[in-house]
C-alpha cells in the first residue's frame, strides 16, 4: 500500500455504490505524483488548474474517482460531474453549489460555515433569474424567450399594453441584478477560501482543496467554455487546486465547431491551465483485461468452444488481443467488440468458436463483400483479397496455435504450428477432410515430419461450425451500434 494514499489501488474498491476494479492500468504512481506536486503547487498565489489530458478509453474517469477516494482523509475534497450537471444555464452556480455542499458535509456547523452561507444567498439572489430560466427550460423544454414567442394574440395584446410601464423597471432590475452578480464573486472567492480553512481545522485534513471535474468534454460547447471562463476567473482561489480531465483534442475540435475552423483552439485552451499533464498510454491487453474486469465474463467462458481458454478471463483476453492486434484496431473499436462478443455469449445456447466470431465481426464492420465471401464458403485454393489496411493486416497476419487444444502459443511452446489468419478462417469452414490435406503448405512447424499428425490432431479437435448460424450472430450484435 501506498504511504500517501488510504486505499491499496491494486484492490478493487466500492465507491458510493460503484464497485470499481483493481488498477490494471498502473495509474495509482500517477496519482500519488500530481498529488505531492498540487499539494505544493496550491498553496501559495492564487491556486492552480491542471488538465488531465488523456484519449478515449485511458480510464479518466476512474482515475479521478480512485484519485479522489485516495486522498479525500487527507485533503478536502469535491468531485463535480460537469456532464450530469450540463442542463444549467450557469456553470458558475454548478460549481459553487458543488464546491459548498459536498464541503458542508465534512465539517459541523460553525459560525464560519454560516457566514459562507449567508453570503451564498446574496450570490443565489443574483443569479436567480438565470436560475430560473435554467429550470423553466428543463422541466418545459422551451426556454423563457420561446414561451413569449409562442404567446397567443390576446396574451401579446395585454402585455404590449403595459409594456411602457414594465419596460423601465425590468431594464432597472437587470442592472441590479448584473451588478449583483458582479459584486458578489470577491465574497465567492473569500466565502470559498473560508470554508476550506474551516474544513481544514475542523478535520486536521491539510490543504489545498481539490476540485475533481470530470466529463468537461462531453458537455454542450458553451456550457463547457463557460466552466473553463469561470473556473479560471472566479475560483483561482488560493488553497484551492482544480483537476480537470479531458480528452483535450476532442475539446480543441469542440471549441473550432464553437468558433470556426481558422480559430487557434490550442492557444485559447492554454489560457485555462497553468498546467497540462498526461497518461501513459494503455495497450489494448491491459484495456481488454481491464474491459473484461467489469462485465464478470467468467460466469459464461464456458461457452467458449474455441479455442480452449481453460475458462480463464486472462486466457480469453489474450484470444481477443490476438484478433484486435492484427487488425490493429482502437481502444474503441476494442470496446465494441468486446460488448458484442459477450452479448453473443450471453445469447448462444451453444459453444462458440471465439476467434471465428471476432473475425467475422472485424470484417462485418470493415468490408461487407469480404464477409459475404466467407460467410457463402471460400474454397481453400481461394485468395482472401480486401482493399481495407485493417483487414487486409488482419488476414495476413499469422497466429500460433496449440496442436493439441487449439489454445493461443507463444513461440516458447511446445508442439504449436503456425498459420495466417486468413486460411484459419477457411480452415473453419471446411469441413471435407480433402481440403484439409491442402494445409500441408500452408501451415508452418518446426518439426516437418510431425506435420501430418498436427493437422490430424488440429482437426479433430477444431469444432463444426454453421455459417448461417455465424452469420446470424454476427448480425444480431451488429446492431449494437457505437456511440
Amino acid at each position: 500500500m501506498s504511504d500517501i494514499f488510504e486505499q491499496n489501488w491494486s484492490e478493487e474498491t466500492d465507491i458510493e455504490g460503484v464497485m470499481l476494479p483493481a488498477d490494471a492500468m498502473e495509474r495509482e504512481r500517477y496519482a500519488e505524483f500530481f498529488t505531492e506536486f498540487l499539494s505544493g503547487e496550491g498553496k501559495p498565489g492564487n491556486g492552480y488548474v491542471l488538465n488531465i489530458d488523456a484519449p478515449w478509453g485511458t480510464g479518466k474517469t476512474y482515475f479521478l474517482q480512485r484519485w479522489k477516494n485516495s486522498i479525500e482523509h487527507r485533503f478536502p475534497v469535491v468531485y463535480i460531474d460537469a456532464w450530469k450537471q450540463d442542463y444549467s444555464d450557469d456553470p458558475m452556480l454548478t460549481i459553487f453549489a458543488s464546491i459548498v455542499g459536498q464541503l458542508k458535509k465534512m465539517t459541523p456547523e460553525t459560525e464560519k460555515s454560516k457566514a459562507v452561507l449567508s453570503k451564498l444567498g446574496k450570490f443565489s439572489k443574483a443569479v436567480a433569474p438565470a436560475l430560473v430560466k435554467s429550470l423553466v427550460k428543463k422541466a418545459t423544454g422551451v426556454t423563457v424567450d420561446e414561451l413569449y414567442e409562442n404567446m397567443s394574440e390576446d396574451d401579446g395584446k395585454q402585455l404590449t399594453s403595459t409594456s411602457s410601464d414594465v419596460a423601465g423597471k425590468l431594464t432597472e432590475e437587470l442592472i441590479k441584478d448584473h451588478n449583483a452578480k458582479l459584486a458578489s464573486i470577491n465574497d465567492i472567492r473569500e466565502a470559498i477560501a473560508a470554508w476550506v480553512d474551516e474544513v481544514i481545522d475542523q478535520t486536521e485534513r491539510e490543504s489545498p482543496a481539490f476540485i475533481f471535474v470530470d466529463e468537461l468534454d462531453r458537455c454542450r460547447p458553451s456550457y463547457a467554455l463557460e466552466m473553463l471562463e469561470v473556473i479560471k476567473h472566479f475560483f483561482s482561489t488560493e488553497g484551492v487546486v482544480f483537476v480537470i480531465a479531458t480528452d483535450t483534442e476532442q475539446l480543441q475540435h469542440t471549441i473550432k465547431g464553437f468558433y470556426g475552423a481558422g480559430f487557434d483552439a490550442q492557444v485559447y485552451l492554454g489560457r485555462f491551465f497553468n498546467r497540462r499533464a498526461t497518461l501513459n498510454s494503455v495497450s489494448r491487453s491491459v484495456f481488454i483485461k481491464a474491459k473484461l474486469g467489469q462485465t464478470e465474463c467468467e460466469k459464461i467462458l464456458y461457452k467458449v468452444g474455441f479455442p480452449q481458454i481453460d475458462l480463464t478471463v486472462d486466457k480469453f483476453a489474450d484470444v481477443i488481443c490476438s484478433i484486435a492486434d492484427a487488425a490493429d484496431l482502437s481502444l474503441r473499436e476494442v470496446e465494441q467488440l468486446i460488448d458484442r462478443t459477450i452479448s453473443v455469449l450471453r445469447f448462444s445456447k451453444k459453444p462458440i468458436n471465439v476467434m471465428l466470431f471476432l473475425i467475422l465481426c472485424i470484417c462485418y464492420q470493415n468490408d461487407r463483400r469480404l464477409y459475404r465471401q466467407l460467410i457463402k464458403g471460400v474454397q481453400i485454393n481461394t485468395e482472401v483479397e480486401t482493399v481495407n489496411r485493417k483487414l487486409n493486416d488482419l488476414m495476413e497476419t499469422s497466429i500460433r496455435i496449440k496442436c493439441v487444444n487449439g489454445q493461443i502459443a507463444s513461440l516458447k511452446d511446445e508442439n504449436t504450428f503456425s498459420i495466417r489468419i486468413k486460411h484459419l478462417i477457411i480452415l473453419f469452414f471446411q469441413r471435407n477432410k480433402a481440403h484439409y490435406n491442402q494445409f500441408d503448405k500452408l501451415i508452418r512447424i518446426k518439426d516437418e515430419t510431425n506435420k501430418h499428425n498436427v493437422i490430424s490432431d488440429f482437426v479433430q479437435y477444431l469444432p463444426s461450425v454453421s455459417n448461417l448460424v455465424y452469420q446470424d450472430l454476427v448480425e444480431l450484435s451488429a446492431s449494437l451500434k457505437q456511440i
